[in-house]
């Protein structure tokens, strides 16, 4: 599973890696100049007559490979950033492809907060996995191979101490690591729920200023800290706990090696520059010995992230025809039931025929499922009885489908950026010719001349705009798509009477020969359909024009009573 996405990425930047491992063998292969270097000046000064030359090339030795080592150090890092920029940034494309993909139901139950501190955990644990524990292991092997030669040639039974760390230090935190995966997939799914509700509390900053209880607030963000927290100590615990285990049974063989070595010094097997080198070497083997282990802990956090990727990402995507919708002749709903949590039924008998030039409203109570008439057809939630030109709706991809089908929500959804960027979100080559069309159109005026006009920068979702001028961005943007089929789903509610008016025309003239469906509690824009469905209780009531229903129909009287 981590093949399928970690290699392919590596393939991409093989270069960079390949010059990763280069540059951490050769500086790994540096640090065994400073052991020979230290070992030849010890046996020249204890000669009868020490060579001035010879003690001289050595220290050159030691002070060049030390120097050499910190240049070559600061080679890495240079690389090692422009690789994480470009390794992040492709996984993060990749695993955001995968969100955006993901079934609208499932999505909803853990929101984005959730999925994007998931998202970005990954990254940082993948790139680490690929950038450093990998290469490092690679190198490790290498390192741990030219250390025990050189141990074997002072003394191979002090080489067999050496090498019986080897299995225990990899195959203990293997062992180890499979129950610390369970703890860590755990913890990052408690970290992202907790980190979730922090942001949602923290969002309504307006709404804490009007309750006027700081202290409530801060006390409810701080509860989710803790519980992070805690469980961050008790993961953090465990596995220090566990650390300790094989760092002692490590250290004792070390501690062994090294008197084994002062023992075969007492018994004149070895000389004391060999001690102090076999000191250094085994300083260089231990260094090597951990980076097998970092493998090890790296890999058990990337398959705790990529085991609830996997299966809330790739496992819950939404799934979609293989029919390229090229365009709308024929829409028609024909529902008998339809259940957002498989029990209550919202829609419970619902049929319409539209065609293009239709234009038709959807009035009811709130609740009556009117709005889930717009999810349905652009196939947020997935079910039977809508058709595309006499197919089941579900025939076709969703990309075609939705570049067809706009729904336009009463909440405006707003980007990061400019209006001018949000109002072309969604198209990679905007057609100049009908942006300049639309931000011409009279409804955009105040918003065009107002500010910076177009280029002025958004706040979180429009937040200094207002609530009608969101609501025009986002209509803007749909007149920019220019689909077949529009919902506007109380999309103009938070518009004045004149304002409506102006929007509408517009919209009417942009949308000639289009299918066009109002929903809204307002009368004004009722009266825009040429046909009006009432709604109770996700069934359709009535049906007509706004003549035939004012006086016919009891409850199209008792919706609009208070505006006719």
């Amino acid at each position: 599973m981590i093949e399928k996405r970690i290699f392919p990425l590596l393939k991409k930047h093989y270069s960079a890696v390949l010059v990763i491992v280069g540059m951490l063998l050769a500086r790994s292969l540096l640090g065994f100049v400073s052991p020979v270097a230290v070992r030849e000046m010890l046996e020249a000064v204890t000669l009868p007559e020490p060579s001035a030359g010879s003690l001289g090339l050595y220290a050159a030795l030691f002070a060049g490979s030390f120097l050499l080592g910190y240049l070559m150090n600061w080679g890495f890092n240079k690389l090692y950033l422009v690789f994480s920029f470009r390794f992040k940034v492709g996984l993060s494309r990749e695993l955001y492809q995968d969100l955006f993909k993901m079934d609208y139901r499932h999505f909803q139950d853990k929101e984005a907060g959730y999925f994007v501190s998931r998202i970005k955990m990954l990254t940082d644990q993948a790139f680490s996995l690929a950038a450093d524990s990998m290469p490092s292991t690679a190198v490790s092997l290498v390192t741990l191979a030219v250390a025990a030669a050189f141990i074997a040639s002072v003394n191979v039974w002090l080489l067999a101490l050496a090498l019986l760390l080897v299995p225990l230090s990899v195959l203990g935190y293997r062992s180890v690591n499979k129950e610390l995966k369970k703890r860590t997939a755990d913890y990052q799914s408690s970290y992202s729920d907790k980190f979730k509700n922090i942001f949602g509390v923290v969002q309504n900053i307006e709404a804490i200023k009007q309750l006027a209880n700081d202290g409530f607030f801060s006390s409810y963000v701080v509860r989710h800290v803790e519980e992070m927290e805690r469980g961050s100590n008790e993961l953090s615990l465990h596995a220090r706990n566990v650390s300790m285990g094989m760092l002692f049974m490590t250290d004792l063989l070390r501690n062994g090696i090294l008197l084994g070595s002062i023992y075969l010094l007492f018994l004149k097997r070895i000389s004391f520059p060999d001690v102090m080198f076999l000191n250094m070497i085994m300083g260089i083997y231990f260094g090597a010995l951990s980076g097998l282990t970092g493998l090890s802990l790296g890999l058990r956090d990337v398959r705790a992230s990529f085991d609830f990727l996997e299966q809330e990402l790739r496992g819950k995507a939404e799934k979609g025809g293989s029919e390229e919708l090229e365009g709308v002749r024929a829409l028609s709903f024909r529902m008998d039931g339809f259940s957002y949590n498989g029990k209550n039924d919202v829609i419970k008998g619902f049929s319409l025929d539209l065609k293009p030039g239709d234009s038709v409203a959807i009035v009811g109570r709130s609740g009556c499922g009117k709005s889930t008439l717009g999810k349905l057809l652009t196939r947020l939630y997935g079910a039977d009885g809508v058709s595309l030109n006499g197919k089941p709706a579900a025939r076709y991809s969703l990309e075609s489908l939705r570049r067809k089908i706009y729904h336009v929500s009463q909440a405006p959804q707003l980007f990061p950026g400019t209006i001018a960027e949000n109002i072309t979100a969604g198209l990679s080559d905007p057609d100049k010719v009908r942006y300049g069309a639309v931000v011409a159109l009279p409804f955009m005026r105040d918003i065009t001349e107002g500010h910076s006009g177009l280029d002025f920068l958004l706040k979180d979702n429009g937040g200094n705009l207002s609530g009608g001028q969101r609501q025009r961005v986002t209509l803007a943007r749909m007149l920019m798509h220019d689909p077949d089929v529009v919902v506007l789903d109380e999309s103009t509610s938070a518009l004045d009477g004149a304002a409506e008016e102006s929007l509408l025309a517009s919209v009417r003239e942009l949308c000639r020969g289009k299918i066009l469906i109002y929903v809204s509690h307002r009368l004004s824009t009722v009266k825009q359909a040429d046909r009006i469905v009432v709604m109770r209780d996700g069934a359709v009531s009535g049906t007509g024009t706004f003549e035939e229903l004012k006086d016919a129909d009891a409850e199209f009287k008792e919706l609009f009573a208070a505006q006719m």
